[in-house]
C-alpha cells in the first residue's frame, strides 16, 4: 500500500483563511440587509450566491451594483404601470417582469461591467 501525503497548510494560513471567511459572512450579512431594503420585492440571496460574488467583487462594487440594479427595476416598473394606465401596448419584454434570477442576472452583469471598467 502506498503512503499517502498530507498537504500541511501553515497555521499562519489557515488564520488568513478562517479571517477571509469570517470577513466574507459579515460582508454578507450586510449586503443581505441593503438588498432587502432595496429589493424588498425579492427574496434575498443565498449565502452560496453571497459567497460567489464576495470571492469575485468587492463589496463596495457589490453594493454599488445592487442599488443599480434596484434603479432599473424601478424604473422598468414606472414604465409598465405607465403604458398601461395610459392604454399602450407592453413591450413582451417587459410584461414577463423580473425574478429573483433575473435580478441577480442584472446585478451580476453590473459587477462584471464596473471591474472591468475600473480595471481598464
Amino acid at each position: 500500500m502506498a503512503p499517502t501525503t498530507v498537504k500541511v497548510v501553515p497555521k499562519d494560513k489557515v488564520a488568513q483563511i478562517v479571517a477571509a471567511a469570517a470577513k466574507r459572512k459579515e460582508d454578507a450579512q450586510m449586503l443581505s440587509e441593503l438588498f432587502a431594503d432595496l429589493l424588498p420585492y425579492f427574496e434575498v440571496p443565498d449565502t452560496r450566491q453571497w459567497n460567489i460574488w464576495l470571492r469575485r467583487y468587492d463589496p463596495d462594487v457589490i453594493a454599488e451594483s445592487l442599488e443599480r440594479t434596484a434603479e432599473k427595476y424601478e424604473n422598468q416598473s414606472e414604465m409598465v404601470e405607465k403604458a398601461i394606465r395610459d392604454g399602450r401596448n407592453v413591450p413582451k419584454e417587459l410584461q414577463e417582469g423580473w425574478t429573483l434570477d433575473t435580478v441577480l442576472r442584472y446585478a451580476t452583469g453590473v459587477m462584471i461591467k464596473k471591474t472591468q471598467e475600473s480595471h481598464g
